[in-house]
């Protein structure tokens, strides 16, 4: 299922991918990639995240929480 987030502010919010056991900070970087304006996050096989008009470059490990 692909989920979208219209109003993500890098640096400010944060997403809490606590759920998804397999991504950590060192794997994250692996699943964002620039999509047109937009960074898709693939979080499993079946979950993604859409983050509207939020660059891929921007995006870092601080803007999420995973399990630990």
């Amino acid at each position: 299922m692909q989920h979208t987030i219209t109003d993500f502010e890098i640096g400010i919010d944060k997403l809490d991918v606590r759920q998804f056991s397999a991504l950590t900070p060192s794997s994250l970087s692996g699943v964002i990639q620039q999509q047109g304006s937009d960074t898709l996050i693939t979080l499993d096989a079946h979950d993604t995240l859409l983050l509207k008009n939020a660059f891929a470059a921007n995006v870092h490990a601080s803007d999420f929480i995973v399990h630990s």
